[in-house]
């Protein structure tokens, strides 16, 4: 039954195990990219309907009693997200099977007020409603929801498995290689680099070949970078709007009444806009590894393939700045800032 699951077979052995005995809340931990969000999807489909029959259309998000919610900023919301979304479904019944599925994708940007807001609810559960939360790592949970779960957990993907993926998709093997190694065992990290990611090394090496003294040499860079950040931005965004384009179209076709189609299509919308605000976040944490590869190449060139102390702050500025992203900082500021700091390191800093 999960088949379309790579490179996880401890996970699929739990999980096949849990629905012999399901409960009512389950926590999967694992990255974005290891296919923890497949499986739950998957797991939903078979606790309402062990046959498989409903995979499908869970998997393009077109069943009436699987819901996935995910956060619209940088942690969910007590009342918009929590109350005004995750809690009125639960107390909906379900619309054409005998049970429903609520999906939580980011479980771990439930901060305490609104973690603390549907344990209640966890606690509560009816027997035909099941919670699956997704979260990266245990210790990102509180305690009392996991007291609650049961828990499965899914690992980074290895590199033959990434790689097996991307010659698939008609990625050379030497790139898909290349980005097997650094995409932290990341299938939609590895897909992002192969295709709509790609500009930011070109972008990362103007950058670094032009950095200089002057104030308005990092104010063009900065500008460069949220430039080419709009570019991959409008391409992606433009493919959540087919899809969404795709998800109104079938339906439309479904069968279900105006009330329940109007429901998905809405549910749908929120989480596609979800992905576009994450985006700007997951461009800005993918340009510091893009640029700190190649400050690494620019800087090897310059001392005949040797590393000096320049190299080494230069590093740790970029992971420093990794850090403040957590901050969710005004993104130009933030660029100038990380460009001013490099810039100091190549240009001022006597070693």
């Amino acid at each position: 039954m999960f088949e379309s699951i790579l490179g996880q077979d401890a996970a699929i052995k739990q999980m096949i195990l849990a629905l012999k005995r399901p409960v009512n809340t389950y926590v999967f931990y694992g990255s974005r990219g290891t296919f923890v969000e497949e499986s739950a999807r998957i797991f939903a489909s078979r606790l309402i309907n062990p046959s498989g029959e409903l995979d499908e259309r869970i998997e393009k998000k077109l069943y009436a009693d699987v819901i996935e919610f995910a956060p619209m900023g940088t942690s969910y919301r007590v009342k918009e997200d929590v109350r005004g979304a995750m809690l009125a479904e639960f107390r909906k019944s379900p619309i054409e099977a005998n049970s429903k599925v609520l999906i939580i994708h980011d479980a771990h940007l439930l901060r305490a007020d609104s973690a603390n807001t549907l344990l209640k609810s966890l606690e509560e559960t009816p027997a035909n409603l099941h919670w699956i939360l997704i979260s990266p790592t245990p210790d990102l949970l509180i305690p009392t929801i996991r007291s609650r779960a049961y828990e499965i957990y899914f690992e980074r993907l290895n590199r033959e498995v990434i790689e097996s993926i991307l010659v698939s998709e008609n990625v050379s093997l030497d790139k898909a290689k290349e980005i097997s190694m650094i995409c932290s065992g990341r299938i939609d990290r590895a897909r992002l680099i192969s295709s709509y990611f790609s500009p930011l090394n070109v972008c990362a090496a103007d950058v670094v070949g032009s950095l200089s003294r002057s104030g308005s040499s990092v104010a063009r860079a900065a500008q460069q970078i949220v430039e080419t950040f709009d570019e991959i931005s409008s391409d992606v965004l433009a493919s959540n709007k087919s899809e969404l384009d795709e998800i109104k179209s079938q339906v439309k076709d479904s069968g279900y009444s105006d009330k329940v189609a109007k429901s998905i299509i809405s549910i749908n919308k929120t989480r596609l806009e979800a992905t576009g605000k994450r985006l700007r976040h997951d461009l800005l944490s993918e340009f510091l590894d893009v640029l700190g590869r190649e400050f690494l190449n620019n800087s090897q060139s310059e001392h005949n393939g040797g590393i000096d102390s320049r190299m080494i702050l230069g590093f740790d500025i970029i992971n420093d700045y990794r850090k403040r992203l957590v901050y969710n900082p005004s993104e130009l500021l933030f660029l100038e800032s990380l460009l001013v700091s490099l810039s100091n390191t190549k240009f001022k800093v006597n070693f």
